[in-house]
C-alpha cells in the first residue's frame, strides 16, 4: 500500500507539470484518485474493467489497468503537441488500447493504426475500440519489424506487458505471429506521431526506418527504449540516439532511477523535428 501511495504522488507530480488545462489536470487527477481507492475492492471482486474520463477499457486484471492509467494518462508518457487537429498516429505495441484511448482523448478526430501481435490482447483491443466508439481507428494483429512475414513471439500469462520478439525479454511460450515491415507501411503517409513500445525490438525497427528513408515521413516519435534487457547486453543507447540525431530530431528523455549496475531500465524518448 505504501508503494501504491508513493507511485500515486510521483505520478501526480508529473501531471502537475504537464502543459494541459487546469480543468483537464483536475479531471485526470480525480479519475486516478477514484481508481486508486478502488484498487483493493477490484482485487477482491476480480474486476477487469476500468472506467475513467468517459472511457471504459477491458483488460486482464485491474492492477495492470490501474498501472497503465498512471503511466499513460497521469504521467503522460506519450504526450505530444501538433498544429494538425486531425493527426495521423501509429501505435506500435497497443496492447488492449490504453495509448489508443489516450490519443483519442487528446485528439478525438485523429486517425490511428494500432498494432498488437498478441492475439488475446488484440481481441480486447478490438473490443475496446468498438465499445468506446473510436472512429478512424484500425487495429492490426501484427508485430512491426524490418520485414513482412512471420516471427517467433514470446508470451506468458495473458496481458503480460513484457511479451516480445526477443526471447531474453520474456522466457515464456513461443508462438508464431505476423510481422509487418513498418517502413513499407508508412512510406506513402505523413505520420504526425509514431509511438513505439515493442519490448526490445525498437532498434531493429528504427534502423530500418533510417535505411529505407521512411523516417522522413515521421514528424514526432514517442519511444520506450529498453535498456539492458539482459545483463550481458552491450550498452548501445548512444547509437540509438544517433539514429534520431542524424535524421534531424531533437529529443527529451525521461526515466526512473536505478541503483544497481546492469539493471533493466525503461527510457522514454520524446523526439521531434528541429
Amino acid at each position: 500500500m505504501i508503494f501504491i501511495l508513493y507511485t500515486f504522488v510521483i505520478d501526480c507530480a508529473h501531471l502537475a507539470r504537464m502543459p494541459l488545462r487546469l480543468l483537464t489536470k483536475l479531471q485526470i487527477f480525480l479519475a486516478y484518485l477514484l481508481n486508486t481507492l478502488f484498487l483493493p475492492i477490484a482485487k477482491i471482486l476480480d474486476i477487469k474493467t476500468i472506467n475513467f474520463l468517459g472511457f471504459s477499457l477491458k483488460g486482464f486484471n485491474f492492477r495492470t489497468l490501474h498501472f497503465l492509467l498512471g503511466e499513460i494518462f497521469v504521467r503522460n508518457d506519450y504526450f505530444f503537441q501538433t498544429d494538425n487537429p486531425k493527426p495521423l498516429i501509429i501505435d506500435c505495441g497497443a496492447e488492449v488500447g490504453f495509448t489508443t484511448s489516450y490519443f483519442k482523448y487528446l485528439f478525438p478526430d485523429s486517425s490511428i493504426y494500432a498494432f498488437e501481435p498478441d492475439s488475446i490482447s488484440f481481441n480486447l483491443l478490438q473490443k475496446n475500440i468498438t465499445e468506446n466508439k473510436f472512429t478512424k481507428t484500425t487495429a492490426l494483429n501484427a508485430a512491426v519489424s524490418n520485414y513482412t512475414g512471420k516471427a517467433k513471439f514470446y508470451t506468458s500469462d495473458p496481458g503480460n506487458l513484457r511479451m516480445s520478439l526477443r526471447k531474453d525479454r520474456l522466457m515464456g511460450n513461443e508462438v508464431s505471429v505476423k510481422t509487418i515491415k513498418l517502413s513499407e507501411f508508412i512510406k506513402n503517409k505523413t505520420i504526425d506521431y509514431l509511438k513505439i513500445d515493442i519490448e526490445g525490438h525498437e532498434t531493429t525497427v528504427l534502423k530500418d526506418l533510417v535505411r529505407s528513408n521512411a523516417i522522413k515521413k515521421v514528424l514526432q516519435f514517442g519511444i520506450e527504449y529498453h535498456h539492458h534487457i539482459s545483463p550481458t547486453d552491450i550498452s548501445q543507447f548512444s547509437q540509438f540516439l544517433s539514429l534520431l540525431e542524424n535524421n534531424g530530431f531533437k529529443y527529451q528523455l525521461s526515466t526512473r532511477s536505478v541503483q544497481t549496475y546492469n539493471s533493466f531500465q525503461d527510457i522514454m524518448i520524446s523526439a521531434y523535428r528541429i
